[in-house]
């Protein structure tokens, strides 16, 4: 279940960059830290799975943020994501995607392909 965690500013989902072969110690203090940052500025965070339902997810958030993390190829989970956002705001929906470093790449690639 998604829930806001505080105030009633947007719900940021965060999407999990680093592989699952870090362990859940670390992965959590690093993803910690963009949610503190986030949060800072009266906005919810909540860590997304590596993969699911984007239309599910899509519809309980207000922006999707992609942290950065070892290169490695584009998650369908997240190619998802930013094509859904990119038909919502072709639609007028206002729904940012931010992309940190690898978080870019992905951005670049699931617009201009495995080539851009």
């Amino acid at each position: 279940t998604i829930a806001r965690v505080a105030g009633d500013g947007p719900l940021i989902g965060i999407y999990p960059s680093l592989p699952v072969s870090v362990d859940s110690y670390n992965s959590s203090l690093y993803y910690k830290g963009y949610q503190n940052w986030v949060e800072q500025f009266g906005a919810s965070t909540v860590l997304l799975p590596h993969e699911g339902n984007v239309d599910w997810y899509f519809e309980r958030i207000n922006a999707f943020f992609i942290p950065g993390g070892p290169t490695r190829p584009l998650p369908a989970f997240v190619k998802g994501m930013i094509q859904r956002a990119i038909k919502a705001n072709a639609e007028g929906d206002y729904f940012p995607v931010w992309g940190t470093c690898l978080g870019f790449q992905w951005i670049v690639e699931a617009i201009g392909g495995s080539s851009a």
